[in-house]
């Protein structure tokens, strides 16, 4: 019975195509005229300098000098001199420390510092220690040197974060 259905559609299909109710496209150099001149305009840089002001900087810039730190924010400028210690911590590309609270799979909060170069496994050891007071337990920690970063379990960072300033980060 569907095969049937099929065939009837298939012929009503022809009759159609052969009463020419559907006109044929006309062919592409029929229905397209090309010119052979080329097209004329004027570059402007006059408008530009209106378009200038919407653009985002291509760079962030430099923080502003503050007579007191930290600032209302709770920011700190980093130490004029490097500290002298075995590691070093970038800040992030917005002058922060770069330092991030999480939550992992089944609620586990963890604490992660990037950016870290040089002894990474010195910093560990300091965070460990300075972490040790504020938990019941030893403080469980991970260490990513691909990455950079320590994982530290739980929301250490407000601690962190004042060590590291301490520390002249």
């Amino acid at each position: 019975m569907r095969i049937q259905q099929v065939f009837r559609i298939c012929n009503s299909c022809r009759h159609i195509l052969k009463s020419k109710v559907i006109q044929p496209l006309p062919q592409v150099s029929q229905a397209l005229s090309y010119t052979t001149e080329p097209t004329r305009y004027t570059v402007s840089y006059e408008d530009f300098k209106h378009v200038q002001d919407i653009l985002p900087p291509s760079r962030i810039p430099e923080p502003p000098t503050h007579d007191s730190y930290p600032t209302p924010s709770g920011w700190v400028a980093p130490s004029e001199e490097a500290p002298d210690l075995p590691y070093f911590i970038s800040r992030t590309k917005f002058h922060v420390l770069p330092i991030v609270e999480k939550e992992k799979p089944r609620d586990q909060p963890v604490t992660v510092v990037f950016y870290i170069d040089g002894d990474i496994w010195a910093l560990e050891k300091e965070l460990k220690e300075l972490i040790r007071p504020y938990v019941e337990f030893d403080p469980a920690t991970r260490v990513h040197e691909v990455t950079r970063s320590i994982i530290l379990k739980g929301h250490h960072a407000q601690v962190i974060e004042k060590f590291l300033y301490a520390k002249g980060f």
